[in-house]
């Protein structure tokens, strides 16, 4: 089909691998390569990915990976092969029983740019942990394509930590922003602003964040994942407060950090205001030298954690601030410019 050279071992193994139709009956499968003739068994009725929501899968086929080492291990499970070229894959990592799965993990794409986009992966790959004991279904669905495929399964012992709390909001913490006028994917106008956040520096990397806000600290009004430390939101209102929180996750767990709140200005004048303020700052012989031309009222430092470390009231355009009693390392700072808040990094 689409390999056009495979050695004759590999097409016994891929022969002898054939994917089962439904959850009872799914391939007990190891780390190597299989073949996927067509995807055309029972699909899942837990739609892991939660898109299409309103288009279910119509097909799937399922395998079954048990650990039955002496440890943990992390499991990757890819089709993101060349062989695979032009096809769509889906892929759900399931558990529990046949009548009651539960997501583990899942992908859709490796990379989706927007329609058209030359830099497309819509293959798909995806890490899980394996606990000692436990069975896990790897089931593909056709919500878009039913064409066969190869894929992986490979493992490690080197099982991730969670990832720590995010830190270093923007918008921060109790600020005031503007927001900006954007265009939605029909063109039409709306209001939007451009969320940021990192981890400290000694986190274990993030696979994925979930982004939560809300009018309120239940944050339960928009939920979304993305994979970078970055989400431009559209529809937000004026003149209105909102709450937000970022989950970071990795195949080793999950940390949910805690709600920030900021307020949003009555008018869309973030550009007229950039032109308006200049700002600079330098770092020489300890001291931190900001100027702007505006006056500055206050300013707050945080380190990696978040932890305020410094806060000193402002009253000039040109200010000297002592930084010399700070450890070595990166920092927030958050000065206070009449009723705006800028916010920059520096390397003490």
């Amino acid at each position: 089909m689409k390999k056009i050279t495979l050695s004759i071992a590999l097409i016994a193994f891929a022969f002898n691998a054939k994917s089962q139709t439904d959850c009872s009956s799914a391939q007990a499968i190891s780390d190597g390569t299989y073949t996927v003739a067509s995807v055309d068994g029972t699909a899942p009725t837990t739609n892991c990915a939660g898109y299409p929501p309103n288009a279910p899968p119509n097909a799937g086929v399922w395998y079954e990976y048990t650990n039955n080492g002496n440890q943990d291990l992390l499991v990757t499970v890819s089709s993101d092969l060349q062989a695979n070229a032009g096809v769509d894959t889906k892929l759900s990592i399931l558990t529990g029983s046949c009548g009651n799965l539960v997501c583990v993990a899942n992908n859709d794409d490796v990379f989706f740019g927007g329609q058209g986009d030359p830099n497309n992966n819509i293959l798909s790959e995806t890490e899980f942990v394996a606990e000692i004991g436990e069975s896990y279904l790897i089931v593909f669905d056709a919500t878009w394509d039913p064409s066969g495929f190869d894929f992986t399964v490979s493992s490690s012992t080197n099982v991730p930590n969670p990832p720590a709390a995010a830190i270093n909001p923007d918008p921060a913490d109790g600020s005031t922003v503007f927001l900006t006028q954007g265009s939605d994917q029909d063109g039409d106008p709306v209001n939007q602003y451009v969320f940021n956040w990192d981890l400290p520096a000694s986190s274990e990397d993030a696979s994925s964040y979930t982004f939560e806000l809300g009018v309120d600290n239940t944050v339960s009004d928009f939920s979304t994942t993305v994979t970078g430390n970055q989400l431009t939101l559209n529809g937000l209102a004026l003149d209105t407060t909102y709450f937000w929180r970022i989950t970071s996750e990795n195949p080793g767990g999950n940390t949910t950090g805690q709600v920030w709140t900021f307020t949003t200005e009555a008018t869309l004048s973030a550009e007229d205001f950039e032109q308006a303020l200049t700002f600079e700052f330098f770092i020489n012989e300890g001291i931190l030298n900001i100027s702007a031309n505006q006056s500055f009222n206050q300013i707050n430092i945080y380190d990696l954690s978040g932890k305020k470390v410094m806060t000193q009231e402002l009253s000039s355009n040109d200010e000297n601030v002592s930084i010399q009693s700070l450890a070595k390392g990166l920092y927030l700072a958050k000065v206070q410019i009449g009723d705006q808040t800028k916010t920059f990094k520096f390397i003490k």
